[in-house]
């Protein structure tokens, strides 16, 4: 092993290592929050998509049209604002499927989709 003397420089490898290091710590963490954003953003989705269904589903024997208006409305209510892709009738039954806008730079990333039904089983 040979030491340094006095006055010798190292070439500054420590100091290049970790400025490295430090830099693919904070993009591994940049890519777990805008993974955790995408993750938040579906979670908003299925909510919204599940209450807009039942909103639905209240509305199932005044018609198709009341009951994908009232699904509109309360999708568009939620945070962040979701937006009714499909919204079909069958029988007593609803089908709704709602995307939200996804959050800042991942806004150019395909809008999640969630499918959610509901209605009767039965004639009440």
């Amino acid at each position: 092993m040979s030491r340094r003397r006095a006055g010798e420089r190292d070439g500054g490898f420590a100091s290049v290592f970790m400025v490295g290091a430090i830099a693919l710590v904070l993009a591994l963490g940049l890519l777990l929050l805008l993974l955790a954003q995408v993750r938040a953003a579906r979670t908003a989705a299925a909510g919204a998509a599940d209450l807009a269904a039942l909103a639905a589903a209240a509305e199932v024997f005044h018609g198709e049209r009341a009951a994908c208006e009232a699904a509109e409305r309360v999708a568009a209510a939620q945070r962040p604002t979701a937006d009714v892709e499909r919204c079909t009738l069958d029988g007593l039954a609803v089908e709704v499927t709602v995307s939200v806008n996804l959050p800042g730079a991942l806004r150019g990333l395909p809008q999640p989709e969630v499918r959610a039904k509901a209605g009767y089983a039965t004639l009440p």
